[in-house]
């Protein structure tokens, strides 16, 4: 089975669309981090407006080949379908955390803690006071001092993601135009199960635990940050999709194909 998914992941070809804008090139920010995440589901939402996935391999392949979008051609650095099915694969193994080097400053990890507690307030508060307080952490995050650059930008593009990643999957669930809605809810009023802060916080240990993950497989990353915040945001989308796709399954059990 597993050499039958690899065959189709890897004959796949590239997405197309909107994504034009964010194809590889040098000089992204942390803060772009968000924007690439965005635009991912943009494009996941043009191909399932109308239709929902007809089986995970189908919905996993489509998360790989939009992100490869966001890749470097004959880098082998870089491999998108194959971080699509690891996230999913850990997101059906159950939920991941983020392992902090001991160099990691503390100042830095409290603002992901505080992030994180901001998140978790989306199925109590407005969506709009949600992002008033992550807009206060970045805010924060900008002006505070850091031993390593690398690690402050990580936790910039952590909240950049958060941002993004709140107003997408809120905007999914609760607004019935939004191209992903129907993907998501079949159409059901009966939202409550949804808990959207168990998806955002996915999306935001994907791409910090991502980006440490790579920094400790290729000591080179710490000297290019580009590609490190390009490979983070591909954990990110990958995890948010597999985290969406799973309490999909879970809350509406009658939208499987």
């Amino acid at each position: 089975m597993r050499f039958f998914l690899l065959s189709l992941i890897y004959a796949a070809s590239l997405a197309e669309g909107k994504l034009e804008e964010y194809q590889y090139k040098r000089g992204i920010s942390p803060n772009d981090a968000g924007a690439m995440h965005t635009a991912a589901f943009e494009e996941l939402g043009n191909i399932y407006k109308n239709k929902r996935p007809s089986s995970d391999v189908e919905f996993m392949l489509n998360v790989g080949n939009v992100m490869s979008t966001f890749c470097p051609k004959d880098d082998p650095t870089y491999q998108p379908h194959r971080v699509a099915m690891q996230s999913f694969q850990k997101i059906q193994n159950g939920a991941q955390k983020i392992t902090y080097p001991s160099d990691f400053d503390k100042n830095l990890q409290t603002s992901i803690e505080n992030t994180f507690t901001a998140i978790k307030a989306l199925n109590v508060l407005e969506l709009d006071e949600v992002m008033g307080k992550l807009a206060s952490i970045r805010s924060d995050l900008e002006e505070m001092d850091y031993d390593k650059e690398i690690y402050h930008m990580l936790s910039l593009g952590g909240v950049s993601i958060a941002m993004e990643s709140a107003k997408l999957w809120h905007s999914s669930i609760h607004d019935s135009e939004h191209d992903l809605h129907k993907t998501m809810t079949g159409g059901n009023r009966r939202l409550q199960g949804f808990n959207l802060p168990i998806i955002v916080a996915s999306d935001i240990v994907g791409f910090i635990e991502g980006g440490l993950t790579e920094l400790v497989s290729n000591a080179t990353a710490f000297f290019h940050p580009d590609d490190l915040i390009r490979k983070a945001v591909l954990e990110s989308i990958s995890t948010s999709a597999g985290s969406a796709s799973n309490m999909t399954i879970v809350v509406f059990p009658n939208l499987q194909p």
